[in-house]
């Protein structure tokens, strides 16, 4: 995709608020990229193969695949930019004082055992911000910011500078007290705080757009920009309200009366979103705001506990035996995906619905895996470029995630897959039904409405049940299905996020 905007250029030198200017844009909706000699094409050092990476460098900016440009190499050619793009936004950024510009790269230079000509510097940095003003003196399209003001003062100028239609704050990214190269989330921060949590999540949606991943300092990625805004339902700027709360009950309770008239027991199971059990690897902007303690998920166990359970309280306890979820997928793992299999057998054996001893990890193979997920491919081609900068030694040669995976032996399965039938096929055809039947036919038949949080764990539950259906349901019961299948009971799992909606859905849907 290519902007159709004219470029803003910043021409600041290092450690004169470039990253935030970078952040900035990206918070107010634009495609900025900064630091980008490598992907310009230039060779070091600059001044040394000057025609070679002007060429290179103006090339990149002619394909127009972004709406502003930070830190280096623009500061460098910024004659050639001024001859070539006239009518562009040049934007030089500057420090209070040289002083206090020399004590930053001091500082910076330090973390990384370096050393400088620190008085050449100044002559340099000085030198070129001169030659900066010269050039654009009585300028329109030229603005100098002191990245030392106040940073309401500078939004203010830049907003109308640029003739931004919103105004997030510019703030403060990547100070030197902020970096510290012997600790990994400390090496880089990939977004920007806001005064407050909606504003915060704003930015880092306009940041990670139209991805629908965030990657975090801690080198995991979440969910994001997702239908459900889950997001927000953590934090606690969307909720339920009583009305939406007492829908949902009435749900619930309406459903297994129903079910119950028919002799069919019904047990709920929602497992949390990664952001509940791992919220200490969020992005580091979000870390401090309170979480909200009155979730859907949260309100319907309380409502319903003799039908439904949060699996939260128990995953961050289990967290303890490995982890449990994917850095780079929605989902737990299988050692997850065994844990939330034994709470669901667990709760089923208290009230004697169980055939068979439930599998314990000594039960199960145990080999080394390379895994993907469905969020390390849905980064923001930005982001993705600069987690791999600093952090591609964290991930596998064939996947985002190197992990554990289990299986059952052969010696240990007690149930056979069989064919699907033709209707089943024919109405759920996005993801794959699976049907299990027990060699000795005991146990209770079963219709298990699930969505991919039983991905890893569906062979599992089927060895307790004389027959075991597994429905990919969006979150609906099918009558369909119960008329057809009879079970003795129903166990339904879906992800916390798809519960937020769950005061809409009816109490029986219908296929056809």
């Amino acid at each position: 995709m290519t902007s159709t905007r004219l470029p803003i250029f910043v021409l600041g030198d290092s450690r004169t608020g470039t990253m935030s200017f970078h952040n900035y844009f990206i918070s107010n909706g634009l495609r900025s990229i900064h630091y980008f000699m490598e992907q310009s094409g230039q060779v070091e050092p600059l001044h040394l193969h000057e025609s070679e990476n002007r060429y290179n460098f103006l090339k990149f900016v002619r394909e127009n695949k972004y709406d502003a440009y930070t830190d280096y190499p623009t500061r460098f050619f910024f004659k050639s930019l001024f001859d070539e793009f006239p009518d562009a936004s040049f934007i030089l950024t500057v420090r209070e004082s040289t002083d206090r510009w020399e004590k930053s790269m001091r500082d910076f230079l330090s973390k990384f055992g370096m050393n400088a000509d620190y008085a050449d510097l100044r002559a340099v940095y000085e030198a070129i911000n001169d030659e900066i003003r010269a050039l654009f003196t009585g300028n329109r399209h030229f603005l100098e910011i002191c990245i030392d003001d106040s940073s309401v003062e500078n939004s203010m100028k830049i907003s109308k500078f640029l003739g931004l239609e919103r105004n997030i704050p510019l703030t403060r990214d990547n100070a030197s007290d902020e970096i510290d190269l012997g600790v990994l989330s400390k090496r880089y921060r990939f977004y920007t705080k806001q005064t407050d949590i909606s504003l915060t999540i704003n930015s880092i949606e306009k940041a990670t757009s139209p991805g629908k991943a965030m990657i975090s300092e801690s080198g995991w990625a979440f969910l994001i920009n997702d239908t459900n805004d889950f997001l927000r339902v953590q934090f606690g700027t969307t909720y339920w309200n009583e009305r939406e709360r007492s829908n949902a009950a009435s749900i619930m309770s309406e459903r297994v009366k129903l079910l119950s008239d028919k002799g069919i027991l019904y047990y709920k199971f929602i497992v949390p979103e990664k952001n509940i059990i791992y919220r200490e690897y969020l992005p580091q902007v979000l870390r401090d705001w309170p979480q909200n303690e009155s979730r859907p998920a949260q309100m319907l166990q309380s409502d319903c506990h003799l039908s439904v359970s949060y699996l939260d309280r128990y995953l961050i306890d289990a967290r303890s035996y490995g982890q449990l979820y994917f850095r780079g997928d929605t989902h737990t793992n299988w050692l997850g995906a065994w844990f939330v299999y034994r709470y669901i057998t667990d709760s089923l054996d208290r009230n004697g619905l169980m055939t068979g001893q439930a599998l314990s990890l000594q039960d199960l193979n145990a080999s080394i895996a390379s895994y993907h997920g469905d969020l390390s491919v849905q980064l923001n081609p930005n982001l993705r470029r600069e987690f791999d900068e600093r952090w591609a030694f964290t991930t596998s040669r064939n996947g985002f995630d190197l992990t554990i995976k289990l299986e059952i032996p052969d010696s240990e399965n007690k149930a056979n897959e069989i064919e699907v039938p033709d209707m089943y096929k024919k109405w759920f055809t996005g993801r794959e039904t699976f049907i299990y039947e027990r060699f000795d036919k005991m146990g209770l038949r079963a219709v298990v409405f699930r969505d991919s949080t039983l991905d890893f764990c569906h062979k599992l539950l089927a060895q307790h049940f004389s027959r075991s259906v597994f429905i990919w349901h969006q979150g609906q019961i099918y009558e369909e299905i119960v008329e057809i299948e009879n079970p003795d009971i129903i166990i339904h799992v879906m992800a916390e996020r798809f519960i937020v909606r769950y005061n809409t859905f009816p109490v029986m849907a219908r296929v056809t």
